[in-house]
C-alpha cells in the first residue's frame, strides 16, 4: 500500500481537531465544576456561638454548626449588676447584738408583708439592739433597701430604726406593724464606721424589724 502524504496530512488535521475538541470540553466540564464547588460552599451556615454565662460572669462559649441546634442565647451579667454589693453578704457586721444577717448562701429568710426576703439583716427589740459595719476605704455614697416591720411583729409593737455615721445621726425611721414595707435611701459618702440601731418605742415584748436587699453603692 503506498503512501499517501496528503491523506496523513488530512489525517493529522483530524487528529489535532479531536484533540482541541476534547480539550475544550474538559475545560467546560472542569469550570462548571468549579462553580458548583463555590456554590456549595456559599451555602454551608456559618457557625453559631452559644454564648452562656457562668454564675462567676465569665462567658462561655461552644460552636455549632447547625443552625437547627441554636438555642437561646443568655445575655451576660451587666456591669451594674457585677457592682451590687449587698448588707449581709458582702459587707458584713463586725459587732451586733439583737441582729441577724442573712444572704442566700444560707438558705434563711424573714418574712415581710408576706414577702420572702433571702438577703438582708432583722433586728429584735427586746433589748438594744445594733449592728456595726465598718466602710473605712470602700469609697461608698449611699445605702439603700427595704424597710419594714417582720411579720411576726406584735401587732401593738412600735419601732425605731436609726443609721448613724461616724456617731452621727443620718436618719431615724419610726415603724409599725400596720405598714408595708417601703424603701429607703440614705447617703454615707465619707462614712467609715456605720452603725444601724433599733429600739421599741411602745408596745408588746415582741418587737422585730427587717431591712431586705439592702445595697451598699
Amino acid at each position: 500500500m503506498m503512501n499517501d502524504p496528503e491523506a496523513n496530512e488530512r489525517e493529522g488535521k483530524k487528529n489535532r481537531r479531536t484533540q482541541i475538541i476534547v480539550a475544550i470540553i474538559g475545560g467546560i466540564f472542569a469550570l462548571a465544576a468549579a462553580v458548583i464547588g463555590t456554590v456549595a460552599i456559599k451555602e454551608i451556615p456559618e457557625p453559631i456561638r452559644d454564648v452562656s454565662v457562668s454564675q462567676n460572669g465569665s462567658v462561655d462559649a461552644e460552636t455549632q454548626t447547625d443552625a437547627s441546634q441554636a438555642t437561646t442565647v443568655s445575655q451576660p451579667t451587666t456591669t451594674t449588676q457585677q457592682q451590687k454589693i449587698f448588707l449581709g453578704e458582702h459587707i458584713v457586721a463586725y459587732k451586733k447584738q439583737e441582729a441577724k444577717e442573712y444572704n442566700p448562701q444560707t438558705g434563711n429568710h424573714f418574712t415581710m408583708g408576706g414577702m420572702l426576703c433571702y438577703r438582708g439583716l432583722t433586728m429584735a427589740t427586746n433589748g438594744d439592739a445594733y449592728a456595726f459595719y465598718n466602710l473605712d476605704g470602700i469609697g461608698l455614697s449611699k445605702i439603700s433597701g427595704l424597710l419594714g416591720c417582720t411579720d411576726d411583729m406584735d401587732g401593738n409593737s412600735q419601732a425605731t430604726i436609726s443609721f448613724y455615721g461616724d456617731d452621727k445621726l443620718l436618719q431615724q425611721i419610726k415603724l409599725g406593724p400596720d405598714k408595708l414595707p417601703s424603701s429607703f435611701e440614705i447617703t454615707i459618702t465619707g462614712v467609715n464606721q456605720l452603725r444601724i440601731h433599733c429600739t421599741k418605742t411602745s408596745g408588746g415584748l415582741s418587737a422585730r424589724v427587717g431591712l431586705a436587699d439592702v445595697i451598699f453603692e
